[in-house]
């Protein structure tokens, strides 16, 4: 959906037969994905979620706090970061601006633009329940500071190595998930023996965390007798 643009630019500019079926065949699968976004979302991200995200907040969870999580009430701190690694990021690529830097600055903004429409900006945190709205604006993110880093002078290229570095501090502080055990194959067996259960079903991989659904009896039992294995 997202790279549906960059084939009819493609194509526009080429001219070539070849570049035109692929670029058809793109529009067509953008739009099956489209559709099946918009029929696979029960509940539509409110108009008031909506107009209440602020630039602020962008520059805190898409750009700052991939170099430094103060926490999740640490906005205005991201959002300074945020500005600076903007700052630093366009100084170290403006000397080579070229196509593929402009088709990569479009993906990271449609990436983090596609992120915000699907659940939103103020419920979600990078590090806490919502790793996956941010994977690819980050992974994006990095690969434009990789960029401006192959042209970037001496000072700004000891600035971008060292948000990189950060980013990987990052990763390694919060971007690793490990799961306390929770016996799967048991929970399903309590549950078909019970008229009444209270099913874990894991969030962060902290059992303490975990979520809680209570199933009947009937409930519990259906997804066994439809099970391939019978557990």
């Amino acid at each position: 959906m997202i790279l549906a643009p960059i084939f009819i630019v493609r194509a526009l500019r080429l001219r070539d037969r070849r570049e035109t079926l692929i670029c058809i065949i793109a529009v067509l699968w953008a739009v099956v994905q489209v559709a099946l976004v918009y029929l696979t979302t029960p509940v539509p991200i409110p108009a008031a979620a909506l107009a209440a995200i602020s630039i602020p907040d962008v520059r805190a969870k898409f750009v700052g706090w991939y170099m430094f999580f103060p926490g999740i009430e640490g906005v205005a701190i991201g959002a300074w970061l945020g500005a600076a690694i903007i700052v630093v990021a366009l100084f170290g690529i403006r000397r080579s601006p070229d196509f593929g830097l402009l088709v990569l600055g479009y993906i990271l903004f449609a990436a983090v633009a596609a992120s915000m429409a699907r659940a939103p900006l103020q419920w979600v945190s990078a590090f806490t329940d919502g790793p996956r709205y941010f994977f690819y604006p980050y992974l994006l993110l990095s690969w434009l500071l990789i960029y401006g880093l192959a042209s970037a002078e001496r000072i700004e290229g000891i600035l971008i190595a060292l948000v990189l570095l950060l980013s990987l501090l990052q990763t390694y502080l919060y971007g690793q998930r490990r799961h306390e055990t929770l016996d799967w194959a048991h929970e399903v067996a309590q549950r078909a023996a019970s008229e009444r259960y209270v099913f874990p079903i894991h969030y962060d991989g902290v059992l303490d965390h975990a979520w809680h659904m209570e199933l009947k009896g009937r409930e519990c039992r259906r997804p066994v007798r439809r099970s391939l294995t019978r557990t």
